[in-house]
């Protein structure tokens, strides 16, 4: 199963997201997406990672 491994924060009104590693990819998620499939860990308990560009 996929498995979340750390998240962004908004940026310019958009959603938080969460990189989502599955066997050999990985995804970017909405944040309400992420909860709705039930991934784990829990997106508070996640790492946030910043996005390039951000100080």
């Amino acid at each position: 199963m996929a498995r979340g491994i750390y998240r962004h924060l908004p940026t310019e009104g958009g959603p938080a997201t969460v990189t989502v590693a599955y066997d050999k990819a990985e995804m970017v998620l909405p944040e309400a997406t992420y909860r709705e499939r039930g991934y784990e860990p829990p997106f508070e308990e996640l790492p946030i990672r910043k996005q390039p560009g951000e100080e």
